[in-house]
């Protein structure tokens, strides 16, 4: 540390690459009233733990060739350092949307594919969570789309 400098932390998210394997499944234990848990399945791939650690690479780099300081990386992809929760990312698409029953769970309009009058809105249909800003707004104006909908088919 240069002396009459205090350090600072930069925290940096990163959503991950759309992946089949990434997903919510149902678990061999019960819950308290017999119904099977719900278990997140959510692995980084060596492509989006490869583009971290180059983003990190090339910040330390430029942080200390323009002689802002020393960079030291406080959290890992695996070991002590591994992160509790394994990254820092919304898990949305467990209930897919596409047109394809075969490619998704939800059509267009947030049906569910072969079930009458079951819809879904919410960021578990977003067919991908690309970008780091939070799903809300995206989720209330799904919503709404549903909403309209709805009140056409129901009119």
């Amino acid at each position: 540390m240069v002396a009459g400098r205090r350090p600072r932390s930069i925290r940096g998210d990163s959503e991950q690459t759309p992946s089949r394997d990434n997903r919510i499944v149902l678990a061999d234990g019960r819950d308290s009233i017999g119904r099977r848990r719900a278990h997140l399945r959510w692995r980084w791939s060596a492509e989006d733990r490869d583009s971290v650690q180059r983003s990190i690479r090339i910040l330390a780099h430029e942080i200390e060739a323009g002689g802002l300081g020393r960079f030291s990386q406080w959290v890992e992809f695996e070991g002590p350092l591994a992160p509790m929760w394994n990254g820092m990312h919304h898990p949305m698409g467990g209930t897919r949307m596409h047109e394809d029953p075969a490619l998704g769970v939800v059509d267009p309009d947030g049906l569910v594919h072969g079930t009458e009058g079951l819809y879904i809105a919410g960021s578990s249909v977003f067919p991908n969570g690309h970008g780091y800003a939070n799903p809300t707004l995206t989720v209330l104006a799904l919503s709404i789309r549903l909403a309209d909908h709805l009140k056409s088919v129901l009119a």
